[in-house]
């Protein structure tokens, strides 16, 4: 699936600001089971490359098809609906307690 960058998100219905050294987080799919990831916090700190383990989850007659990231997720966040997914645009919807919100991503 390639290397998909950082371009915006939502939390709970307001879009969020992405500061320009945030655009150089990425998640880059490197097998059907691993990914990459390196988040830019808006202070432009980052805790270095991240391997995780991930599961695609098949759209059911019930539910949305989504993505399951292990071993700390995406910002603590380890479930997500997929929002949209095209050869470009990648959208991660996520909820939990009070708060929702999506995360923005493009191909590289």
């Amino acid at each position: 699936m390639g290397k998909w960058y950082l371009t915006g998100g939502t939390n709970n219905g307001s879009e969020v600001t992405i500061e320009d050294c945030q655009t150089d987080s990425f998640l880059e799919f490197l097998t059907l089971d691993d990914l990459q990831i390196e988040w830019y916090e808006s202070n432009c700190a980052t805790d270095g490359l991240a391997t995780r383990t991930y599961t695609f989850i098949e759209a059911t007659a019930t539910t949305s098809a989504g993505l399951q990231v292990n071993g700390g997720g995406i910002l603590g966040i380890t479930s997500f609906e997929m929002g949209k997914l095209t050869e470009t645009e990648l959208i991660l919807m996520y909820s939990g307690g009070s708060t929702t919100g999506s995360i923005i991503w493009e191909k590289e």
